[in-house]
C-alpha cells in the first residue's frame, strides 16, 4: 500500500506541504504559462484526509484546485486540462525533487506520490454554492460529467463529516478490512473504493437508526430522539453484510443537497444504484468498485469476502 511506514500525523503534514507550494503565489508566477495567471480561490482536500477517514498505511488525498481562471460560461466546451496538469507537474517536480514520483497526468487529474502519500490533483470551477453546481451538471454533455465530478469535494466531505465520531471509526475498520483482504497492489478485483466503503457505512448506519426509531414508536414513545447509543456496531455489521450480500437489490440515495427528481435526469431508475449524495450524475455502485477487466460482475468478489468482516 502507498503511504506503508507513514503515520497518519505524518502523511497529514506531506500533504500540507504540497497544498502550501500550490498557494505560494511568487512561486507559480515564477514559474511562468498557466501557473502564472491561475487565480486559485481554494486547494480543497478531499479524500480521505478531507474526511477524516485515513488509516495507517493507506493514504488517499483528492486536492481539488478550485478557481476562477475557469468560467462557467465557456466551462461546458472543455474537454480535458491534460497541458494544464503537465505544467503543474513540472512545478512539483521542481519544488519537492526526488520526494516527488508521477503516476498518471491525465485530463482529468495529475496522481503522483510524495514522500510515499499518495494524492490527486484535480482542477474545478468556483461554484458559490451547491445549487450553483448541480445547475451547472444539467447544462452539460454526458461525457463530461466525469471531468467535472471533482467538484462535488466540498460536500462530500460535509456529507461524511456530519456524522456522529462512531461513524467515522466504524468507516475507519472497514477500510483496515479490506486492506487486509486486498493487500496485494496488483489486485484490485472487486476492491471497494474508499467512498463506497463510507457510504455503504454511512447507509447502514441510517438505517439502523430508522429502525430503532421505528421500534421506539411501536412502543409508543412518540417524539423521541433516538440515543446513537442503541445502534450497535453488531447491527451495522449485519447491515454492512446484507446489502454487499444481495446487492443486485440496492437503490440507495440521499436528498440532502438535492430532490429527488434531480437523480433521473441522470439515473437509471433499475437497482442496483448507489447515487453520490453529494453529485446525482455519479453512480457510486459502478465508480466506487475496483475493475481487473473491463467485463463482468465485479461486486462478486466483494461479497464472497464481506462475511469476514469484524466491527
Amino acid at each position: 500500500m502507498a503511504g506503508d511506514g507513514i503515520s497518519v500525523a505524518d502523511a497529514k503534514r506531506v500533504i500540507n506541504t504540497v497544498v502550501t507550494i500550490l498557494q505560494n503565489n511568487d512561486e507559480r508566477r515564477r514559474a511562468g504559462g498557466f501557473l502564472a495567471t491561475l487565480d486559485i480561490s481554494e486547494v480543497f482536500k478531499g479524500g480521505s484526509m478531507g474526511k477524516g477517514t485515513m488509516v495507517e498505511g493507506d493514504f488517499d488525498a483528492d486536492l481539488v484546485i478550485y478557481t476562477t481562471s475557469i468560467d462557467l460560461r465557456t466551462a461546458a466546451r472543455i474537454t480535458g486540462y491534460e497541458d494544464c496538469f503537465k505544467e503543474i507537474h513540472s512545478y512539483l517536480n521542481n519544488q519537492l525533487g526526488r520526494h516527488y514520483r508521477v503516476k498518471v497526468c491525465s485530463k482529468f487529474s495529475l496522481q503522483f506520490t510524495c514522500y510515499g502519500v499518495s494524492m490527486d490533483i484535480l482542477l474545478s470551477p468556483y461554484f458559490h454554492n451547491f445549487q450553483e453546481y448541480c445547475n451547472f451538471l444539467g447544462t452539460i454533455d454526458r461525457s463530461q460529467l466525469q471531468l467535472f465530478s471533482c467538484s462535488a469535494s466540498k460536500w462530500q466531505v460535509q456529507f461524511i463529516q456530519s456524522y456522529p465520531d462512531k461513524v467515522i471509526d466504524y468507516i475507519k475498520t472497514v477500510k483496515e478490512w479490506r486492506n487486509t483482504m486486498w493487500d496485494d497492489r496488483q489486485i484490485t478485483e472487486g476492491r471497494p473504493k474508499s467512498y463506497l466503503i463510507e457510504l455503504l457505512v454511512v447507509k447502514a448506519y441510517d438505517d439502523c437508526m430508522q429502525s430503532v426509531s421505528s421500534q421506539m414508536r411501536s412502543m409508543g414513545i412518540v417524539g423521541a430522539t433516538t440515543p446513537r447509543a442503541t445502534v450497535s456496531s453488531a447491527s451495522i455489521r449485519l447491515q454492512l453484510i446484507a446489502m454487499v450480500t444481495y446487492y443486485p437489490r440496492l437503490a440507495v440515495y440521499w436528498t440532502r443537497y438535492y430532490t429527488e427528481d434531480k437523480i433521473w435526469r441522470f439515473q437509471n431508475r433499475q437497482p442496483p444504484y448507489i447515487i453520490d449524495p453529494a453529485n446525482p450524475s455519479n453512480n457510486v455502485y459502478k465508480s466506487g468498485i475496483g475493475k481487473d477487466t473491463y467485463a463482468g460482475d465485479h461486486w462478486k468478489m466483494f461479497r464472497r469476502m464481506i462475511d469476514t468482516l469484524q466491527l
